[in-house]
């Protein structure tokens, strides 16, 4: 029997973020859209919160970044958004 996949996305959540090294990018905070495709082993078919990936604690992960501080980089933001989800 073959496993399935199934993939949750979030698309182009909306975050105002303190990002850049230029003076000109820290002076006031940024547009940054997100946008992740989760893909996971399908499993069971099953109405259980605790058998799946709970999107809601990744889009509050996320907006949760717009009070996280300064970020240099996009890929430092984006690494933080991939540690998250590889430790659920």
């Amino acid at each position: 029997m073959t496993e399935t996949i199934k993939t949750i996305e979030l698309s182009d959540v909306q975050l105002m973020v303190s990002i850049g090294v230029h003076d000109f990018e820290r002076q006031k905070p940024q547009k940054l859209l997100v946008s992740l495709s989760i893909s996971v082993n399908g499993g069971e078919e099953s109405d259980n919160i605790d058998k799946t990936v709970d999107y809601d604690q990744v889009y509050l992960f996320v907006k949760n970044l717009e009070k996280s501080g300064h970020f240099d980089l996009q890929e430092t933001v984006c690494r933080k958004i991939l540690d998250f989800v590889l430790a659920i």
